[in-house]
């Protein structure tokens, strides 16, 4: 989904009640995402490093702008485990078809005491953007079987101002390292409207669809 404005001032408020700060931080970035509030468009990766990170790593199956291909269905590489400071998921996790592994896959790679921010669609909005959404009670009832604190409140926020666009962002912080087992977390509720065309590396499923959308964003960058 990119970063915009309200992400961002989001994930400064949540740095900011966490006691972190961008500088010398390892961070952790699902999805390979672009800024979307400056002039231009840029990689986010050269965005935080320009704010100081120590470590940026992002993960995308499209394997741009230096992401590491990495298929958030399976278990993260060793190296990424306990890792990081700070986990962001910007519009990522409702793509990924095993929901247990990449929610374990941000526990896991997140430090004791580190963050990890999300912003994902909740139901009955981004009607065909991917396959998942997420209600505020299934970040409850998450934190709760996870023993996470909330960093901030959730916040329920507009994207482009429409009203169809909202989305729900949480800030979780990590208080011990053990994820709960696959049967407890499939008990918590998460709407699924089965659209697997929207998983996975799906930007290599529909080239034709993906190579016309990336001359229209050239247009206008």
């Amino acid at each position: 989904m990119g970063i915009g404005r309200e992400v961002h001032e989001f994930e400064e408020d949540a740095l900011k009640a966490a006691g972190l700060e961008w500088t010398g931080i390892r961070m952790c970035e699902l999805g390979n995402q672009k800024i979307k509030f400056l002039k231009h468009r840029i990689p986010a990766k050269k965005y935080y490093t320009g704010l100081g990170v120590k470590e940026h790593v992002s993960l995308d199956l499209n394997a741009k702008n230096g992401a590491r291909p990495v298929n958030l269905d399976k278990s993260i590489p060793q190296d990424l485990l306990n890792r990081f400071m700070l986990v962001t998921d910007y519009g990522t996790l409702e793509h990924v078809n095993n929901q247990y592994q990449v929610f374990r896959n941000m526990h896991d790679m997140c430090c004791i005491d580190g963050i990890m921010l999300h912003s994902l669609p909740p139901p009955g909005h981004w009607p065909g953007h991917g396959r998942y959404y997420y209600p505020e009670e299934f970040f409850e009832q998450l934190a709760r079987t996870c023993g996470y604190s909330f960093v901030i409140p959730m916040r329920r926020q507009a994207r482009d101002n429409r009203e169809e666009h909202d989305m729900l962002m949480v800030a979780f912080r990590k208080t011990k390292d053990n994820f709960p087992a696959r049967s407890a977390f499939h008990a918590l509720p998460i709407e699924d409207s089965g659209d697997m065309g929207t998983t996975g590396n799906y930007t290599q499923k529909n080239k034709p669809i993906g190579r016309i959308v990336e001359k229209i964003r050239s247009a206008f960058n």
